[in-house]
């Protein structure tokens, strides 16, 4: 797929990156980017990341301590001052640079020491450096040599415009070429800022008109049979459970079980807190399928969460004839033929899995219903690919994000939503705090108590790799397992690992055999722990509220008194305004109604969020205003698909069908 050859090293990062073709790689945009304009060291910027350009002074000697680690220090002449430039394990510093050599010096600032403890070091192009793209990279490689991957990838890949040109000139958008290419190298905050604009309202302009391609096919399509269900058997199945459905279950069985003997195809969307029982509801929307004689599908994220599906639906459903499979990628190849032999022979009536039960290979019998869980892991097309595994699928979409009502209705128009608001035990009491800082040095005891009574304690952090800003799950998670040696086992967790790695770090967690995870948000999505009690959020400022809330509903399952514990290490009066709100709320329509009038101001590129749909580089939260657009000129460009401007786009999404 490259057509130039490729080092051994890049073909290892690329494969990790699952990253195919060039067209894939110059897709691959900058997490965040590192701005470079000088800073003031006054007392103000006192343990603050500042930026300075000056001279190497005068060189120290390397000091080695402990058994891997180093000290070197030089002095740097800024603005007529000198000041101590603290390096740590970059001993290798003493070759690079010289007594006499301009150097730009980034790192944390200690006003009273007059010292900066470096982070970055440039010595090249310093002169015109103002901005710098930063890469969710492997171990092992820079942002400097992906960006000459990039370069290469750049050089054989045609990029053709695919937005018409009259939307681009009316919303005075540059070509898309030229946001590529300033994207990943820009030379200012102005051109960025002009890329992100037109590569936001790109993805959110062909986002809508998947969306709505795909509804149209979806509410067009008419069988000439409804399925016949059997409400007898529905109501045998909840009586002999333990599970008495609230008002809100029962009413979203009822939509679900009317879409289902109707003559058009469902296309609903499922959605309630953390803890309201959606998974419950869909169960018995999959029961009522069965009934009326055809097969369904639940679709989750991950391994860890199909797993924890099949075995729900397999214990709910043990005194029922109703088989129930699992279908997953990290089966074995023996395991998969054996399921796909009995799911095309409809040997299975229900069947769990992840990507897997779309892929090509997969054929079933009599598909009735699919439910996808946390749909916003799941793109269009993905939707689209497992409708088409039968004439008439209907789709049920379940999300644990609350939307508010202006939000949902310009994301799906006139997709059917049933909402459940009621719990149906008593909610979990999670005690929420905000500590300003970003050291958890107050928190040891607390964790030690708690792993002392078998709990499980999660901590997590916004980055998987080290970050000038923010902590990261390496960082931290070694931190923890020097501090507790001997006294409890720590273990991390991130979207990196393979799938099977990250189903038995789980399994060791919830077993005890490791008490303490130090993990990403890979952790947020439906995860059953019932002994873990303590979380501790790193930079809680870097998540969306309903992130958080997703998070910390991972904790008191079980029904013992848990906390949730958000360091806030910027400290803004606005930052602190919205992480105090999860202080007093645990509504997750609160919340979410409250963070999208109170989103901050984040980053350059924004702050991802929890929610829905999950994009590339646009954010439905920070750009609602770009998504009403281009929802609207969707619309318009649906009706004038015959248009020859038009049909660029359309194309360029069919292709992506493929």
């Amino acid at each position: 797929m490259f057509p130039f050859k490729l080092t051994p090293k890049r073909v290892e990062y690329l494969k990790e990156l699952e990253l195919t073709s060039p067209s894939e790689v110059i897709s691959y945009f900058p997490r965040t980017y590192n701005l470079y304009h000088q800073s003031v060291l006054d007392k103000e910027n006192d343990q603050k990341r500042v930026v300075v350009k000056g001279m190497v002074h005068k060189k120290e000697r390397v000091v080695r301590f402990g058994r891997n680690h180093t000290l070197f220090k030089f002095t740097l002449v800024y603005d007529y001052e000198t000041y101590t430039v603290v390096c740590f394990n970059r001993d290798y510093l003493t070759k690079t640079i010289s007594t006499g050599d301009e150097v730009i010096v980034v790192g944390k600032f200690d006003y009273y020491k007059r010292e900066i403890n470096m982070t970055e070091l440039i010595t090249n192009g310093i002169d015109n450096l103002k901005i710098r793209p930063l890469y969710s990279l492997p171990e092992g490689i820079t942002n400097y040599e992906f960006q000459l991957l990039l370069k290469l990838c750049f050089n054989v890949t045609p990029i053709e415009e695919i937005v018409p040109e009259s939307l681009r000139s009316k919303y005075r958008l540059v070509s898309r070429k030229k946001a590529y290419n300033d994207v990943h190298f820009p030379n200012d905050e102005e051109e960025l800022r002009q890329a992100l604009r037109y590569l936001k309202y790109e993805e959110l302009l062909v986002y809508s008109l998947q969306l709505q391609l795909l509804k149209k096919e979806q509410k067009n399509a008419e069988r000439s049979i409804a399925k016949k269900v059997d409400h007898k058997l529905l109501e045998s199945v909840i009586s002999k459970s333990s599970f008495i459905l609230t008002a809100d279950q029962e009413k979203a069985v009822s939509d679900i079980v009317k879409d289902l003997e109707s003559n058009s195809l469902m296309y609903r969307m499922l959605q309630g807190d953390v803890g309201s029982g959606k998974t419950l509801v869909a169960t018995m929307g999959l029961v009522a399928n069965y009934s009326a004689g055809y097969q369904g599908v639940l679709m989750a994220p991950t391994d860890i969460l199909a797993r924890q599906h099949c075995a729900f639906l397999t214990s709910f459903l043990k005194d029922t004839p109703i088989k129930v499979g699992l279908l997953v990628s990290a089966l074995s190849a023996k395991e998969k033929r054996e399921v796909l032999e009995k799911i095309a022979n409809h040997e299975y009536d229900i069947i769990v899995g992840t990507h897997a039960l779309i892929q090509s290979g997969v054929e079933y019998a009599k598909l009735g219903l699919a439910v996808i869980d946390e749909q916003h892991r799941f793109g269009v097309k993905q939707r689209q690919l497992l409708k088409e595994k039968d004439e008439n699928v209907e789709l049920l979409m379940m999300s644990a994000t609350p939307i508010p009502r202006s939000l949902a209705i310009t994301l799906y128009g006139d997709m059917d939503i049933s909402t459940i608001h009621s719990f149906p035990n008593q909610k979990r009491q999670v005690e929420t705090r905000v500590i300003e800082g970003s050291t958890i040095k107050s928190l040891l005891k607390e964790i030690t108590e708690r792993v002392g009574n078998n709990e499980r304690v999660f901590i997590v952090c916004p980055l998987i790799d080290e970050d000038e800003n923010r902590r990261n799950v390496s960082e931290v998670y070694e931190g923890l397992k020097k501090h507790f040696q001997g006294k409890a086992n720590v273990a991390f967790l991130h979207g990196r690992m393979g799938e099977l790695e990250k189903e038995q770090t789980m399994i060791d967690f919830r077993d005890g055999k490791t008490s303490i995870l130090v993990s990403t948000t890979v952790i947020e999505v439906g995860i059953d722990i019932r002994q873990a009690t303590m979380m501790i959020i790193y930079d809680a400022e870097s998540f969306g509220l309903a992130t958080i809330h997703q998070l910390r509903g991972r904790i008191g399952r079980g029904g013992q008194e848990a906390r949730c514990y958000l360091l806030c290490s910027n400290g803004s009066p606005i930052a602190l305004k919205r992480l105090n709100y999860l202080v007093d709320h645990d509504d997750g329509f609160d919340i979410a109604r409250f963070d999208l009038a109170n989103r901050g101001p984040g980053d350059i590129v924004g702050t991802r969020q929890s929610g829905i749909p999950d994009l590339n580089i646009a954010d439905i939260y920070s750009d609602l205003k770009i998504l009403e657009v281009a929802r609207d000129d969707a619309q318009r460009l649906i009706e004038q698909q015959d248009l020859e401007e038009n049909k660029q786009i359309f194309a360029y999404i069919a292709s992506k069908k493929d």
